[in-house]
């Protein structure tokens, strides 16, 4: 004689774990940086700190050197718009704002790159 609970309560275990699997599957992509800028330093100085601004996360990098690069995750949507902020070791000012028309995931890359005169401009390139 079979216990019909026995199997119904193993099923249903399954059948929970399963299901916790998928929430902490979903919450995971969910969390998941959308969008990589590298910010690339060409001005010839080192950036003591440049602050990053999306949506109201802040990402700060502190002690950029000449010729040198930093990947950020920054979340974003479609259209996400984010700010710089930040000065060169002269004390010339960094200072931008940029927005992305469409859903940034098109493109390959996203790249910030900081001048001579502390001008931030953006490259973005297709894969």
């Amino acid at each position: 004689m079979r216990l019909p609970r026995v199997r119904f309560t193993v099923r249903g275990l399954t059948l929970l774990v399963a299901l916790v699997a998928l929430l902490l599957g979903w919450s995971v992509l969910a969390r998941r940086p959308d969008l990589r800028l590298r910010v690339v330093n060409r001005s010839g100085q080192s950036i003591p700190l440049l602050a990053v601004t999306l949506r109201g996360e802040r990402v700060v990098i502190d002690d950029l050197a000449d010729g040198s690069s930093a990947t950020l995750p920054l979340r974003g949507g479609e259209d996400p718009r984010f700010s710089v902020a930040g000065a060169l070791a002269d004390k010339t000012p960094i200072r931008s704002g940029v927005q992305i028309m469409g859903d940034p995931k098109r493109y390959g890359s996203i790249v910030g790159t900081v001048g001579p005169d502390g001008r931030f401009r953006l490259s973005l390139s297709l894969p």
